[in-house]
């Protein structure tokens, strides 16, 4: 940053976010995240040597693996045996402290950004900032959000899909949305795990396999649906046919085995260092975590360790958005795990669990009712669909206007040149329907994007996921944290014959003006927005939010107006 404009930000006060003095180093990041995140082969030393040019660290002694965001990477501050896995984003606005010793497990992220309640100071894109300071000895065991001006002590472990709000004090324990401290005095070092960690990114030859298959899948020209699936295939021990969406990643792969019809949508991540096994027609939906990797604590001997247990899941299951499978689960045949879920013990068949932690919401009985199409209903699918009534999404008019998308998510996902963001632009004003004035970071996708309209003075942060199968509407002068997804198709629940015949349900969403939407946030099917409202980090919206309502949560629920 220019020194008058970086003293600035670094004290707290406010800023234009468009600066363009600003905005320029962060393309010049964004640029050198690219590279690093499209590098075709893996190299761990060169991929190491490049990082050192996007953040600060004295050390050696560090891995962060792909898909790695940050908005001006200096800003950011790495101390000795540092670990990251996949998907990991830093909103480095300010200043981000590490100190020695840390582990993040997949698809954590670090806000430092402060977005303002008065929706005229959202609409001039005035915001400040505050920084994140991270001590010694910490363990984030997966889809954690740190929220800004938080100070992390030392000797700290974070469970899988905590929102982390306010200070947490050294030697703690914290788990949940919001988070809460559930141990206090605990002792722990992991520190040769984390080392071990970073010799297997570095010469473990299964772990570098994967990662060269997935950069092959990640990177290829989505020209059919057979082309990419081949590439993917190779990374499991035993499968039948597979469907995968760009980006995901697999740590290793040859401890997973999936069955007929093992179908995932948008940036999966999969850490099988125990067994994964998925039986016939598992659904996975867009960015859903899979993690053998645990933390257990041993009454006996008071200490924490690291352990990998197997995870297996059923026939006919559907997972939703932004799940969370810890390991050592078993779930059962035809259930189904609700949006933004942390599933940390076994669930049963024939049953909605939901929840941080999932919990049985309710059981049901299987049946099957034919679906009924009079005669004379010259409709196509996508009518049907636009209707909110069930349709048949393996039409072959949807099936190649969702190819259509594909490409175009990849080419657009692939330009970040500083002289192409013109031409970047370009490229969605042909694709949605969408006002001049927009921002979107790279890996956007969206399933179709005809169905989807945007007022102006739009920006959203990396990983925005639209699935349209009906109308989105977005209103004027609304910003988007990383990682949203908006969803707006459904399966059925009960009708499994249905859900694996490829039929479901879509509704409209309707996002008004003025509105913010927090980080990591899932906005589900037929939801509406309310101007002026605030959707806070970590929330999954199910029902309507009425206008200049402040809500967070999983479920999310009205905090104050």
């Amino acid at each position: 940053m220019e020194k008058e404009n970086k003293e600035k930000v670094l004290k707290g006060e406010e800023y234009n976010f468009f600066d363009k003095n600003l905005n320029k180093l962060r393309i010049e990041c964004k640029t050198k995240c690219f590279k690093y995140n499209n590098s075709h082969k893996n190299e761990p030393q060169k991929q190491k040597d490049f990082i050192k040019t996007i953040i600060n660290t004295k050390t050696d002694n560090f891995y962060i693996n792909k898909n790695f965001e940050c908005n001006f990477g200096n800003n950011i501050f790495i101390g000795d045996n540092f670990y990251s896995s996949f998907n990991l984003t830093i909103l480095d606005e300010n200043l981000i402290k590490f100190g020695n010793n840390i582990y993040l497990g997949p698809n954590c992220t670090f806000n430092t950004i402060i977005t303002p309640m008065d929706k005229n100071k959202r609409r001039e894109k005035k915001i400040s900032s505050k920084e994140i300071k991270v001590g010694n000895n910490a363990y984030f065991e997966g889809s954690v959000f740190i929220t800004n001006g938080i100070t992390i002590g030392d000797n700290v472990i974070i469970k899988a899909g905590s929102l982390i709000d306010k200070d947490i004090p050294s030697n703690s324990l914290v788990e949940g949305n919001p988070s809460k401290i559930i141990k206090s005095n605990i002792s722990f070092n992991f520190e040769s795990y984390i080392k071990e960690m970073i010799n297997k990114e570095m010469n473990n030859k299964n772990f570098i396999l994967a990662k060269n298959i997935c950069d092959e899948f990640n990177n290829a020209k989505f020209e059919n649906f057979g082309q990419i699936n081949n590439i993917i295939s190779k990374l499991f021990k035993s499968l039948k046919s597979i469907y995968m969406t760009q980006k995901g990643y697999v740590q290793i792969g040859a401890n997973s085995s999936v069955g007929e019809i093992f179908y995932i949508n948008y940036n999966f991540v999969l850490i099988d260092s125990a067994d994964f096994t998925a039986g016939n027609n598992v659904l996975f939906a867009p960015n859903c975590t899979v993690n053998t990797n645990i933390i257990e604590y041993n009454e006996n001997t008071e200490q924490f360790s690291i352990l990998s247990k197997p995870i297996k899941v059923g026939n006919n299951v559907w997972i939703a958005s932004n799940a969370y499978i810890k390991g050592g689960v078993t779930i059962g045949d035809n259930s189904t795990i609700g949006a933004g879920s942390v599933v940390v013990s076994d669930i049963p068949e024939n049953c909605v669990a939901f929840g941080n932690p999932a919990k049985v919401y309710r059981k049901f009985e299987v049946f099957h009712k034919e679906r009924s199409k009079a005669p004379n209903d010259k409709r196509s699918e996508k009518e049907i669909s636009l209707n909110e009534e069930l349709y048949f999404t393996g039409d072959e008019e949807l099936a190649n206007d969702r190819l259509k998308s594909f490409k175009v998510n990849s080419i657009y996902n692939n330009i970040i040149e500083p002289q192409k963001l013109e031409e970047r632009k370009d490229i969605l004003k042909n694709h949605l329907m969408i006002n001049e004035e927009f921002e979107i970071d790279n890996k956007f996708n969206v399933d179709y994007g005809y169905n989807v309209k945007i007022g102006k003075n739009f920006k959203s942060f990396f990983n925005l996921v639209l699935l349209d199968e009906n109308e989105i509407f977005i209103g004027d002068n609304v910003t988007f944290g990383p990682n949203v997804t908006i969803l707006c198709a459904t399966h059925p629940i009960e009708d499994i014959v249905s859900r694996n015949s490829e039929l479901e349900y879509a509704k409209k969403v309707s996002i008004g003006n003025d509105v913010w939407i927090g980080c990591n946030s899932t906005i589900l099917r037929g939801v509406s927005l309310g101007d002026g409202c605030v959707i806070g980090a970590n929330s999954v919206v199910t029902k309507d939010i009425p206008p200049f309502a402040i809500v967070a949560g999983c479920p999310a629920r009205i905090i104050k107006y």
